[in-house]
């Protein structure tokens, strides 16, 4: 029978373990994910300082998400990630670059 503190240290073990993993999972995926919700945002015509504040991030990251946006589809305006975004929800092939 483990005695309370072998739990405790093996279960602070686990913890610390499933923050790496956790930590590795931010880091792939959640670029992606505020990218998409950036990009839904221009299509609602908001500003940089307005998605700034909706997202709780500062106008500088907004700005960098905006441009992978523009290097990931292709794009070199605010207007077009619009279009783009919206023919994706309606199911419609992307323009031709």
């Amino acid at each position: 029978m483990l005695k309370p503190a072998q739990t405790f240290v093996g279960r602070a073990v686990e913890l610390e373990f499933l923050d790496d993993a956790l930590d590795g999972l931010r880091r792939e995926r959640a670029p992606q994910v505020v990218e998409l919700e950036v990009a839904r945002l221009i299509v609602d015509r908001r500003t940089n300082a307005q998605i700034a504040a909706e997202l709780f991030l500062s106008t500088k990251t907004v700005e960098t998400h905006i441009r992978n946006l523009f290097r990931k589809l292709g794009v070199s305006s605010r207007v077009e990630v619009a279009r783009t975004i919206e023919r994706s929800d309606r199911g419609a092939p992307a323009a031709p670059r």
